[in-house]
């Protein structure tokens, strides 16, 4: 599970951390988390949670709408 990698790690690791949905829905789950604390935007930039709430809901959705299509192409590709 690449959640949150440094601006160090080679190219690989940098694009998994980036097109892993866990990276979003963890970044949703730290702002939820953190919502009532004193200097939480100190604390996200730190860990690199900077796309913010709406950006990851919308990109978990195109996930879920990219797998959900890709399962269903390949169902309706083999049913013929």
């Amino acid at each position: 599970m690449i959640v949150n990698v440094s601006r160090n790690a080679n190219f690989t690791a940098r694009f998994l951390s980036y097109t892993s949905p866990q990276r979003y829905g963890a970044e949703l789950l730290m702002r939820v988390v953190i919502s009532g604390v004193e200097g939480k935007d100190a604390v996200l930039a730190f860990y690199g949670y900077t796309w913010g709430v709406t950006t990851c809901y919308i990109l978990l959705l195109a996930f879920v709408m990219i797998c959900f299509s890709t399962g269903l192409f390949f169902i309706n590709r083999r049913a013929k």
